[in-house]
């Protein structure tokens, strides 16, 4: 967890890829949804944070402090959606009755949304 929380996409990324690759060799696809599930939710959170923080920093455009704001927000953001392109990607062609990802993409959809 400490790995997805870290601010550097690019370990956030292979984390996700690891645990995504290891998930969809699992046979029991209930444990791959709550492992995946739990991999997505800290960058999730990290998302909902960064989109708050963007929209609370539109509101005072004048501010250089604003736009650093910003700028480290959405630097987060983008490094959180990496994790969730890993797992979409490695999870994409998973077998099952319902999907792998259907849990994830439940809880990102409100995020996604806004």
């Amino acid at each position: 967890e400490a790995a997805l929380s870290s601010c550097n996409a690019t370990v956030m990324e292979n984390v996700a890829e690891g645990c995504a690759r290891v998930c969809v060799q699992l046979k029991d696809s209930s444990q791959t949804k709550t492992i995946l599930t739990s991999v997505a939710m800290p960058p999730l959170h990290r998302c909902r944070s960064s989109l708050d923080a963007i929209s609370a920093s539109s509101s005072d455009n004048s501010s250089g402090h604003a736009a650093s704001q910003v700028e480290s927000a959405t630097q987060t953001l983008i490094s959180c959606l990496g994790v969730l392109k890993q797992l979409i990607r490695f999870c994409d062609a998973s077998i099952g009755e319902t999907h792998v990802l259907t849990d994830v993409l439940t809880a990102v959809w409100p995020v996604l949304k806004d």
